[in-house]
């Protein structure tokens, strides 16, 4: 578990390294992230256990 750790920090140093945002909006934007990702699973897991999970959009409609 801790070279897991180690390894996610090492990547987060990397990429504020790399960053060209000011420090404020990487946390805004970080933040937004956060709080986008467990309403995307939601919605996921959602349409999985629907009886009509919702059409591909490759699917035409007659």
């Amino acid at each position: 578990m801790t070279d897991t750790w180690q390894t996610i920090a090492r990547l987060a140093g990397r990429l504020e390294d790399h960053s060209t945002l000011p420090r404020e909006q990487r946390i805004l934007l970080q933040l937004l992230k956060i709080q986008v990702e467990p309403r995307i699973a939601s919605i996921a897991d959602f349409r999985a256990a629907s009886r009509r999970p919702r059409v591909s959009a490759l699917t035409r409609w007659r």
